[in-house]
């Protein structure tokens, strides 16, 4: 069983932690968290590390010790970088929470630390897990939509509503273009998992709701190298949504709200698939672990990470240029 220490303990943190255990008892036999690294050590921090059986130590304390074999980082992005070459000197496994890094540059360097330490670098994109995901991204592989030409995507919230100011998301660092980092890079995944890499993208982001600063609406085209295009809007300032849909020669098929993927072929009637929601965060902690005993592949490749690091760096700087077409490097 992989021993691993959770490197954050906000709303996420803890998310991730109670995917895997229950008052500190495994709920499997792939992965356990023991340690707790957090930068506030609150009462309820104190009751939360006792009930889940964690011990609370520095970072430098979890890196050095010899019973943890991964670090899972629940921590602001822009700490992300420094903390997986950190994780790769020790030689721990990471796990990341999205997104991985804030530049191209961070992950480029994060892979290289982690492929020379010998160790796994697992990006948090939970959705990659969901059923009824896996089915759409069959149905645009495996020819029954036709050659696809374009994919529509739409990832909202009323997140913005709830955010107090002086809250680190709120950073125009760690947040550029509105919520792309709390839901849309959670899109870019899906669309580089479903249609392949990203080549260019043009957004705009607005704040128009919102009185916190934080753009509440930000929408983009996008170019993907082999040659079709998306469109994709993220809200913080509506109710909850999320769409996908994959448009091709042969017809076009969605998935709406995680559980169902409705088709409608060129020809035929249409169909409408239901899927069973499924504990995604378990699924993904115990791929990793999985990775990390070497028993199968993390299915979330880095060089689809990466293509989607690069996308957001465009889309902020397209947004800053007033949404001038940016090519995604």
């Amino acid at each position: 069983m992989l021993n691993a220490a959770i490197i954050g303990l906000g709303r996420w943190g803890r998310i991730l932690v109670d995917a895997v255990q229950t008052e500190g008892t495994p709920r499997g036999g792939a992965l356990r968290v023991s340690t707790l690294v957090t930068r506030t050590v609150s009462d309820e921090v104190k009751a939360y590390a006792a009930r889940q059986k964690l011990r609370l130590a520095t970072l430098d304390e979890a890196l050095a010790d010899r019973t943890l074999g991964a670090i899972l980082l629940a921590t602001p992005h822009s700490q992300h970088g420094a903390q997986i070459l950190a994780g790769a000197r020790a030689g721990k496994h990471v796990f990341c929470e999205k997104p991985v890094t804030l530049t191209r540059a961070e992950i480029d360097a994060g892979i290289e630390a982690c492929r020379r330490a010998g160790v796994v670098l697992a990006a948090g994109f939970n959705r990659r897990f969901m059923p009824a995901g896996r089915a759409l991204r069959a149905a645009a592989r495996d020819g029954r939509l036709g050659q696809i030409l374009h994919l529509e995507g739409h990832a909202s919230s009323p997140s913005g509503f709830g955010f107090a100011p002086g809250s680190w998301r709120l950073s125009g660092t760690e947040s550029p273009a509105g919520s792309m980092g709390a839901m849309g890079i959670h899109m870019i995944d899906q669309l580089i998992w479903i249609n392949g890499p990203i080549s260019a993208v043009a957004c705009q982001s607005l704040r128009q709701a919102l009185t916190v600063p934080l753009d509440d609406t930000t929408s983009m085209l996008l170019r993907f190298r082999n040659g079709s295009t998306a469109t994709f809007s993220t809200l913080a300032a509506t109710a909850r949504c999320w769409q996908l849909r994959v448009l091709g020669t042969k017809g076009w098929a969605q998935l709406r709200d995680d559980t169902r993927v409705e088709t409608v072929p060129l020809q035929g009637a249409p169909t409408s698939e239901g899927f069973e929601p499924a504990d995604l965060e378990r699924a993904e902690l115990e791929a990793f672990a999985a990775a990390c005993a070497g028993t199968a592949a993390y299915p979330v490749p880095l060089d689809e990470v990466a293509n989607g690091v690069s996308t957001w760096e465009a889309i902020a700087r397209s947004a800053a240029r007033d949404g001038a077409w940016t090519v995604v490097a």
